[in-house]
Parts: C-alpha cells; sequence; structure tokens
C-alpha cells in the first residue's frame, strides 16, 4: 500500500518496474459528500497488490472516518480476491 495519489508513476515505477504489463484499475469511493480516488494492481504475476490511496488526513487525503472506512472496505475485498478488475 502506498499513500499519494500524484505519486501514481512513480509507485508503479518502484514497485512494478518499468517493464510492467499490469492493468492499473480506477476507482471514485464516495462518503459524508466527497470523493477520493483509489488505485490497485494485480503486479508481480499477480502475487502482489499494489494499492495506492491519497494520503491519511489534510484537505485532499482520507480526512474523515466514514472515508477511511470505505477504503479500508475496499481493499479488504480486494484482498480477499472478490473484486477483479473491470472490463474495458
Amino acid at each position: 500500500m502506498a499513500c499519494g495519489t500524484s505519486y501514481i508513476t512513480e509507485f508503479f515505477m518502484c514497485f512494478a518496474g518499468s517493464e510492467c504489463k499490469c492493468e492499473i484499475c480506477y476507482e471514485k469511493i464516495e462518503a459524508d459528500g466527497k470523493s477520493k480516488d483509489i488505485y490497485w494492481a494485480r503486479i508481480n504475476e499477480g502475487k502482489t497488490l499494489l494499492v495506492i490511496t491519497p494520503f491519511f488526513g489534510g484537505q485532499y487525503g482520507l480526512n474523515t472516518d466514514a472515508l477511511i472506512n470505505k477504503f479500508g472496505n475496499k481493499i479488504g475485498l480486494l484482498l480477499d480476491n472478490r473484486q477483479q478488475p473491470p472490463d474495458r
């Protein structure tokens, strides 16, 4: 898990490498009238889940209990393999 969606390119380069052909998935999560982005991909031949979230706290981050709870639930679904990448 990495925090800071403005660094998404750097995180994928660091953890997946420049030759990674993984599909980066994206979803907006809404709570308390706010919408925040979450990104994820299965890297390392599908053995590793890389999730990128906004920073915790701050004006543009995960700054309510409801948002943090919804992000946690989404990550839990991804770890349980119940959430597959969307068809494109």
